[in-house]
């Protein structure tokens, strides 16, 4: 994929990198986006599969069944602990009362692909699009960068311009949480809004009195 191919606003990360554009990727809100994932899935069913079909003598003296069945349950294992543990993170960075302020910037599509994410492309002959949003610090004069959750197979929809708090890990700078679901308004929908005719009501003796205001243009 080359960046001629893609939508406005969508840049390779590879090209950021040269652009001098650095980030770390969100970990915390990827993994929790992801959840158990399709491959905890398969996992269960191959389980599923090799203790009925009768594949291998149901048997803890046979090397393969008991083999199979412990690295199966331990990758179970681990996915639920490891998402369990971004939960319980997310949920401490994001009581941090200072969160910083970012604007979304743009979109990364993320063109250095694992050896899985290859075999998948090889087996479907079709790209495994990983992208996430691309927000930017506001206000600052050397602006760092942060990513929202990654996303796979598919291409995000970015809201550009929209204002976000990050929350970071105060001791480690790569682990973050994007809060862009309770997200500032952005100044050009407040001006859209406030465009209209305001309203207040006013309570006085009983009555009530609606006076209109036309908002002063800027």
């Amino acid at each position: 994929m080359t960046d001629k191919n893609l939508p406005p606003n969508f840049y390779l990360a590879s090209y950021l990198k040269k652009a001098g554009i650095r980030f770390e990727v969100n970990v915390v809100d990827t993994v929790i986006a992801k959840g158990l994932g399709i491959g905890s899935y398969i996992i269960v069913l191959l389980l599923l599969f090799f203790n009925c079909s009768g594949l291998f003598k149901i048997s803890l003296n046979n090397f393969y069944f008991v083999a199979v069945n412990l690295l199966g349950v331990l990758y179970l294992l681990y996915v639920f602990i490891r998402l369990f543990y971004f939960k319980k993170l997310r949920k401490i960075l994001r009581k941090d009362p200072a969160p910083v302020t970012a604007e979304a910037y743009a979109v990364v599509v993320f063109d250095e692909l694992n050896f899985y994410q290859k075999f998948i492309e090889r087996l479907f002959s079709k790209a495994v699009l990983k992208n996430a949003v691309i927000y930017k610090e506001s206000g600052a004069l050397k602006p760092r960068f942060y990513t929202g959750a990654v996303k796979s197979f598919f291409l995000v929809r970015p809201n550009l311009g929209q204002i976000v708090r990050i929350y970071p890990h105060r001791k480690n700078i790569k682990l973050y949480s994007v809060d862009d679901t309770s997200a500032f308004q952005t100044v050009s929908a407040r001006n859209k809004a406030f465009a209209k005719l305001n309203v207040g009501k006013l309570e006085a003796g009983g009555a009530s009195k609606v006076l209109f205001r036309k908002e002063k243009k800027f």
